[in-house]
């Protein structure tokens, strides 16, 4: 199996989570329309909505390709994360799910096409950024 696989022990069941491009799409768009906080303020470190959004988004993945319904609502990953966020032993396991998201090949592929992007306009900047003597003349 991929990198953008694991399994969490929810509820005391175990169940898939798929970090793969439905997950990215669906928490994407949650994320748009929702009046939710999914990302710390000025970061990309996720809330505890967030983060419980986005394992729900990678459970419906998961299903998605099992052919099975989805039968865990958001109400239970976020007590999930809540739970998890207040144990050491817990905030390693969140950890561990964030790390299995950020080695996902649809997310390296993301940051790659960032990183590009961000290479391409700091060229545009300093090619047509004429220096100050230049000017003075």
């Amino acid at each position: 199996l991929t990198m953008s696989y694991t399994k969490i022990k929810i509820e005391g069941q175990e169940v898939g989570v798929r970090f793969a491009y439905p997950c990215i799409r669906w928490f994407s768009e949650a994320n748009e329309k929702s009046n939710e906080v999914y990302f710390m303020p000025n970061s990309t470190d996720f809330t505890v909505e967030g983060l419980a959004k986005l394992i729900q988004c990678s459970y419906w993945n998961d299903c998605l390709l099992k052919e099975v319904d989805r039968v865990i609502d958001y109400e239970t990953f976020f007590n999930y994360v809540e739970d998890l966020h207040n144990t050491e032993d817990g905030q390693k396991e969140l950890q561990r799910l964030v790390g299995v998201y950020a080695e996902s090949s649809i997310m390296k592929k993301v940051i790659d096409e960032q990183k590009k992007s961000q290479m391409e306009s700091q060229s545009t900047l300093t090619g047509s950024n004429p220096s100050v003597t230049e000017n003075s003349e």
